[in-house]
């Protein structure tokens, strides 16, 4: 839906979303979704159970989502917030990372353990 905007939107909008943020605005419209039904079946008059229904998020919202989170990676990123271990909602850090870590604490504890008795 963004590219069939007019392209003299293109420069407003950068500026509308930095606004936002700048005010630290989430309207309550945006959390609204609008639910419509699609039939599954090719019968014109469906049964409720060949209704899938689909949830609409508003687009903008969801623009500003992604935008929210790219800045916040970057400022976690550049505050040194979160440790190493830490996976989750990080670009290209996988679970099992954390997991590896956690494995070689228990490792070393073990040897640790084992030269102590």
């Amino acid at each position: 839906m963004i590219k069939e905007i007019p392209e003299h939107f293109h420069v407003i909008l950068p500026h509308a979303y930095s606004q936002l943020f700048s005010a630290v605005n989430w309207d309550n419209e945006w959390k609204l979704a609008r639910t419509i039904c699609l039939n599954k079946s090719d019968n014109p008059v469906p049964t409720t159970n060949q209704l899938r229904p689909i949830s609409m998020l508003p687009v903008f919202s969801k623009v500003y989502e992604k935008l929210f989170l790219l800045r916040f990676n970057r400022w976690t990123i550049k505050m040194n917030i979160l440790p190493d271990q830490q996976s989750g909602a990080r670009p290209h850090q996988q679970q099992h990372h954390g997991l590896i870590v956690y494995y070689r604490k228990l490792l070393n504890l073990s040897v640790i353990i084992h030269l102590l008795q």
